[in-house]
């Protein structure tokens, strides 16, 4: 038993006088400046403000009287968290990403004091809407089903649905994984109706800026009624390399949309709802197969005619009892 102790003593000893052979290399220095604004670009002074740079230096402070804070120290990370939160603001998160590390001569990480703005976004008007994360498959391939946003659920037969708010088809080809290709179409029961593309700052795959992020109000106009998008892999060699063309999941992207509308003798709008979805349509082709395609988004509808307005108030959503699958807390 003496004799394992002594090995084991010896071995601790063999790895600390290795550990501490020579100097550490001091932790990097990081600067950088954050300048946060309001929607109309304006300073914010006094805001509070998160900024985490290593275990050890952490700022909970606030931005100055011009609305700029700056955060200097010991910086253990390559992507640097902000967080802003104040009442009557919606929480903004940004990131900031160094592009080059630190090294023996210049242990600093750069860009050295790059300026970040920080746009926070005031709540103003939030209002109830009917909003649902929305998981469910198509019932079958190669056909068209309606869906009821305001009723939640596919036009009957297939559902409860009344009104054919959305109408999805997919069609396509579904061998096995690595071999299909499949189009989803989403059109609109009104030659009025239809989507407007809206996009919001991405970095590095996720969003930054404000919680709210999408506008608060809907277009008037450039509603395209029909849009496809595309689900394409096929296997090239024997290998694993394969050839994948996805129209669906694009940075950055999410949709206004307008159903319902009525237009008079002119063919100008006179009455319709309006809408967003929040990020893009998912979905997973299954063309030939009878039980239908996967499909996912999450949606939000003002259900007051010819009101714009898309701030949402995640207190007042007008679907109740949601399963957990279907609950939308964001704006």
């Amino acid at each position: 038993m003496k004799f394992f102790c002594r090995i084991i003593i010896l071995i601790c000893i063999f790895f600390c006088s290795n550990s501490y052979a020579g100097a550490p290399m001091q932790l990097p220095d990081a600067k950088l400046t954050i300048k946060v604004v309001d929607e109309d670009n304006k300073p914010l002074p006094h805001i509070p403000i998160h900024v985490w740079l290593s275990e050890a230096v952490i700022f909970d402070s606030q931005t100055d009287s011009n609305g700029v804070f700056v955060a200097e120290g010991k910086c253990t990370v390559k992507e640097v968290p902000i967080r802003i939160v104040k009442e009557g603001f919606y929480d903004s998160m940004n990131l900031l990403i160094f592009t080059n590390y630190p090294n023996i001569n210049d242990n600093k990480w750069y860009p050295w004091n790059p300026v970040v703005t920080a746009v926070v976004r005031r709540i103003i008007n939030p209002i109830p809407m009917f909003a649902k994360c929305l998981e469910t498959k198509i019932p079958k391939t190669n056909e068209c089903f309606g869906y009821d946003l305001e009723i939640g659920d596919w036009v009957t037969p297939a559902g409860k649905g009344v009104v054919s708010d959305l109408v999805f088809s997919i069609e396509g080809v579904w061998q096995n994984y690595r071999d299909n290709d499949s189009t989803l179409t989403l059109t609109f029961s009104q030659p009025n109706d239809g989507l407007v593309t809206v996009g919001h700052d991405v970095l590095d795959r996720r969003p930054t800026g404000s919680k709210f992020i999408l506008p608060r109000n809907a277009a008037d106009s450039g509603y395209v009624n029909c849009f496809k998008w595309r689900r394409v892999r096929k296997q090239l060699t024997d290998s694993i390399q394969d050839q994948v063309v996805d129209d669906v999941n694009v940075e950055g992207r999410d949709y206004i949309f307008r159903v319902r509308s009525q237009t008079n003798e002119a063919g100008v709008v006179t009455n319709a709802c309006y809408g967003k979805f929040h990020g893009n349509i998912e979905f997973v082709g299954a063309a030939g197969n009878s039980q239908g395609s996967w499909l996912k988004f999450t949606y939000y509808l003002n259900p007051n005619p010819n009101d714009r307005n898309l701030e949402f108030d995640p207190k007042r959503n007008l679907f109740k009892n949601l399963k957990s699958t279907e609950e939308v807390r964001e704006p």
